[in-house]
């Protein structure tokens, strides 16, 4: 029935809340009484609801009828295929009460299906297309009623499956197939490890056991609402087996070994509590509420007054020492204890080994090869595989950086275009390429310049030269050169500095047309290849680097040329931020050294003149500035 309502003028708020979870199960009857006019809504005879307008006849008749009416049999949207086989029944518009309405039939019928011996289960799991399905097996033989629970269960699970896959079948969401084990079982479970009884366990693909717990099927944490989490906690398992079965053979070729590096690295980095970092603050208590409690039904839950800290552990559990003060242990995994978990196997020195013979290969390629670079950019900014697997971060200017650093160089614009509709190649967890990707670059080589990750000139040489390669390959981005500028200066790179800042500069600012058209125009450009900054700070951030090497030459250089050119920039940077106190006594300055003693101490006086009365001590040195200008001891 569809009913179209016109609100009264009063009405400036409807709010309908909705939970699935909670209400997808439940049998509702409503009735509407034309007299009292007050609408009943309820399960049953049990848990009514009444809703009525106010008791006065004023309020009564502003009660609302539907402006249209009318009865669709086959009710659908735009896009949805009809099921023909749940749209049988004509509906009696004029109806009232509506007795013991069902919940409608999910649009797609979704069936497991259920082998009825272990090793065909195993083997329909393993020919499935998803490479991270799982099979799961109850085992509970001593359970009298266990072929009923299981029965319930996997009708319970197929409903609501099919109520997501609303055109057809839907792969994302069917990640598990479930056997039940019976007596004749008991030694090949045994082959797996299966020895508890009752007991849940989870295989791979490839029949390795990833968890196992003493549960049954009854339990609330094994429930169909609880397995999208319990799917997330088998892939990490899972991408851990499949590391370790593909470093232990030796033929794997390099594309399979970046694959599962790939993997790996899409996991999220685990709070190492071993390090000096502070363990992270709980402000939403409600992340870590379970719920649901099993071992005893609490009759009122204590308020939590303050979270001090939770250390979360490798295994994304939150350790139960953490100090919270409530009687609850906030433990938010589904598969909690660690020792019942995959453990994993391979040495770091092997992974290392191979991760640089592999980014020696593909630095040899053409094209870029879009796993390979997410991988290496998550490694560069200690959020890929070694973190993850071992807690380890880069070591900054090794022979594995330095290759990771030229693969993302020689195909840095490449990567920077991958297509924004691929999810794959933009965007993994947190980690947006599109937008990161220069400053992460940028901010990687800031690290690799520093004097204490240099330990030999050599080092600092071939830093050095990336950088500058990333400055050109970056269209001279004004925050990727001003942090060589930087790294150049505090290096003692002289020479190195002014050529790049003149080149800097130069790329901007062409002849002598208007300056702010020129920024403007070299700003314009740069949007487009998504720089961050907006122009009241890119014009700015351009007059301080002016500034900047303007002074520069003020105090380090002598050379005639130098400060001719000084010269130009400094008045750029007053062209851009007029009258700016410290701009004028650096043009000042060159002025003078440039043998204009009547313009360096008209200026001088305008940088005196600009200051506020607050800028006392700024004063006092600005005049002496201006005396030695005047009695010609500068």
């Amino acid at each position: 029935i569809i009913e179209k309502f016109i609100l009264p003028k009063d009405v400036s708020q409807i709010t309908v809340s909705y939970s699935r979870s909670k209400n997808s199960s439940m049998n509702l009857n409503g009735y509407y009484d034309e007299k009292t006019k007050v609408l009943s809504v309820g399960a049953g005879r049990k848990n009514i609801l009444n809703f009525a307008l106010k008791n006065n006849e004023e309020e009564k008749s502003k009660f609302i009828n539907p402006s249209e009416k009318s009865s669709v049999k086959k009710f659908t949207y735009d896009g949805k295929k009809v099921n023909e086989d749940y749209y049988n029944e004509a509906v009696d518009s004029a109806a009232t009460y509506v007795d013991s309405v069902e919940p409608s039939a999910p649009a797609y019928s979704f069936k497991l299906k259920i082998e009825k011996s272990l090793k065909d289960a195993f083997n329909g799991t393993k020919s499935s297309k998803d490479k991270s399905r799982f099979l799961v097996i109850i085992n509970d033989t001593n359970n009298k009623n266990i072929e009923q629970q299981f029965k319930d269960f996997i009708e319970s699970y197929q409903e609501n499956i099919g109520y997501s896959m609303y055109e057809g079948y839907d792969p994302q969401y069917d990640h598990f197939d479930f056997y039940l084990a019976n007596a004749k079982d008991k030694a090949e479970l045994k082959k797996f490890g299966i020895t508890d009884n009752p007991s849940i366990t989870y295989l791979n693909i490839d029949g390795e056991k990833l968890y196992h717990s003493k549960s049954q099927i009854t339990d609330d944490s094994f429930s169909y609402y609880n397995t999208n989490t319990i799917n997330t906690e088998l892939k990490v398992l899972d991408a851990n087996a499949k590391f370790d079965a593909v470093f232990s053979n030796k033929k794997n070729t390099f594309q399979e070994t970046l694959n599962v590096l790939y993997e790996i690295s899409k996991q999220e980095v685990p709070y190492n509590y071993d390090s000096e970092e502070t363990p992270p603050t709980i402000i939403d208590i409600q992340k870590f509420v379970p719920p649901v409690v099993v071992k005893e039904q609490i009759k009122e839950v204590p308020v939590v007054e303050e979270v001090k800290s939770v250390e979360i552990v490798q295994d994304y559990a939150v350790d139960s020492t953490a100090v919270v003060d409530s009687a609850y242990n906030y433990d938010y995994s589904l598969l909690n204890i660690k020792e019942n978990k995959y453990k994993f196997k391979t040495k770091e020195n092997v992974v290392n080994e191979k991760w640089i013979k592999l980014l020696e290969t593909f630095n040899k390629d053409k094209n870029v090869n879009k796993k390979l670079a997410i991988t290496i950019l998550k490694e560069l900014s200690n959020k890929g595989f070694n973190k993850i697997l071992y807690s380890k971060n880069q070591v900054i200017n090794s022979k594995i950086n330095q290759l990771e650093m030229d693969y993302i160089l020689k195909h840095y614009d490449t990567i920077s275009n991958f297509n924004n509709t691929n999810e794959e190649a933009t965007y993994d967890g947190d980690y947006y390429i599109k937008y990161d990707l220069k400053n992460n670059i940028s901010s990687f080589l800031n690290q690799s310049v520093a004097k204490e990750n240099c330990k030999s000139k050599d080092d600092l040489t071939k830093a050095m030269a990336r950088f500058k390669s990333f400055v050109a390959t970056s269209k001279h981005d004004s925050s990727v050169a001003s942090s060589y500028m930087n790294a150049l200066k505090e290096n003692n790179f002289q020479n190195e500095y002014l050529s790049a800042y003149e080149n800097y500069y130069t790329t901007v600012i062409k002849d002598n047309s208007s300056i702010i058209e020129q920024l403007d125009n070299a700003f314009a450009i740069k949007q487009e290849a998504y720089y961050s900054e907006n122009w009241v700070e890119y014009k700015y951030d351009f007059a301080n680097q002016a500034n900047e090497a303007s002074w520069f030459v003020v105090e380090k250089v002598k050379d005639t040329n130098l400060i001719k050119k000084a010269i130009v920039w400094s008045e750029t940077s007053l062209k851009i931020q007029k009258d700016d106190r410290y701009y004028l006594d650096t043009l000042a300055q060159l002025y003078y050294k440039d043998g204009q003693k009547e313009k360096a101490i008209i200026t001088e006086q305008k940088a005196i003149d600009v200051l506020s009365d607050d800028d006392y001590l700024q004063r006092e040195e600005y005049k002496v500035v201006l005396e030695k200008m005047k009695n010609g001891t500068y």
